[in-house]
């Protein structure tokens, strides 16, 4: 991140390091995985919340943003969790459902019918047999959001698609935070998709009317010769702050189609970082800020191709009504 580390802590990053400190020990997982959480709280701690001289944050400026970080989040209340779920944007639409609320994987919520192919886990539970699962992709990666992820998350998903699998209709991954007090979610989705497999994806986000923040990281691995449409829609409430990224790694001959609509929250930011290993991979990135009032969002997207005869496509639009900010800023590396 190239800053230097700071003495001096932010309100927000003071109840931080208080949160992470009461919950560290009830957080899932076994001693490997608390000691991997250290770590990663360590590398957060370091260099504390993203500011406008760390480049890739230059625009939206999270430790100026970020008056006051609220306690992770705890059970939702289930009328609040049907509330909510009445808002599906996709209701009438042929799909598979896999719930995630307040961070957790909520099986009894899940609908897997017509996708049986695919194996889907508990995150809480990997973290107690097997941690180093979690956050294998950016093992290098330095970003503090990612490493603020790794130390707090409370659960999620993965789910595997084996190889030659052809689903078809979509398979909605759909995340809801419900809490009548302002609280904050850790959660990670880990998707590993198998060669030769076809598969499209939906991804939601949505909450309620406090002033909740969400941290979410997917780690994405798309075999050689898979096909992959992956549709994000982020329409958290109108007082909360969202901050996703996506890791993903492609291998040969693979086709990868991503959409991002950002059209909730107060702050919101997607970043992703893509590293394209085969050749004969092609790739398109679309996204769209659909910003009211004095809303923020930022998409922001890093294409690494590190093999020959790869392409990618990127197309981002603002829709902004009122004082609304978007930023897009994108950069491509060719090794």
């Amino acid at each position: 991140m190239s800053v230097e580390p700071r003495n001096l802590r932010t309100r927000a990053e003071e109840q931080i390091a208080a949160e992470y400190q009461a919950r560290r020990e009830s957080l899932p997982g076994s001693r490997e995985a608390l000691a991997r959480r250290d770590a990663a709280y360590a590398a957060y701690a370091a260099v504390g919340l993203p500011h406008r001289r760390v480049e890739a944050w230059k625009y939206t400026d999270l430790r100026a943003l970020l008056r006051a970080v609220p306690p992770l989040a705890g059970e939702a209340p289930a009328a609040m969790v049907s509330e909510i779920a009445e808002g599906d944007v996709l209701a009438g639409l042929d799909r598979a459902r896999i719930v995630i609320v307040n961070g957790r994987y909520r099986a009894d919520l899940s609908d897997l019918r017509g996708a049986e192919a695919l194996k889907v886990e508990n995150v809480a539970d990997i973290l107690a047999s097997d941690p180093a699962r979690i956050g294998a992709l950016f093992a290098n990666e330095d970003d503090a959001m990612l490493a603020l992820n790794a130390a707090l998350v409370q659960g999620g998903v993965a789910v595997t698609v084996p190889a030659k699998t052809e689903l078809k209709a979509p398979v909605e991954i759909v995340h809801i935070t419900a809490s009548t007090d302002p609280a904050s979610v850790a959660t990670r989705t880990i998707v590993s998709i198998g060669a030769q497999a076809s598969l499209r994806l939906i991804e939601t986000f949505l909450g309620g009317a406090s002033a909740y923040q969400v941290n979410a990281v997917t780690e994405l691995t798309i075999g050689d010769g898979a096909n992959v449409s992956w549709s994000r829609l982020q329409g958290e409430g109108r007082e909360a702050v969202h901050v996703g990224s996506l890791i993903a790694r492609l291998g040969r001959d693979v086709g990868f189609d991503h959409l991002i609509v950002n059209a909730g929250a107060a702050l919101s930011r997607w970043q992703s970082r893509i590293r394209l290993t085969g050749s004969g991979t092609r790739i398109g990135f679309y996204g769209a800020n659909m910003l009211a009032g004095r809303e923020h969002g930022d998409l922001s997207l890093v294409v690494e191709h590190a093999a020959p005869h790869t392409t990618s496509r990127e197309v981002f639009k603002n829709v902004i009504d009122g004082a609304g900010h978007g930023v897009f800023q994108g950069r491509i590396v060719v090794e």
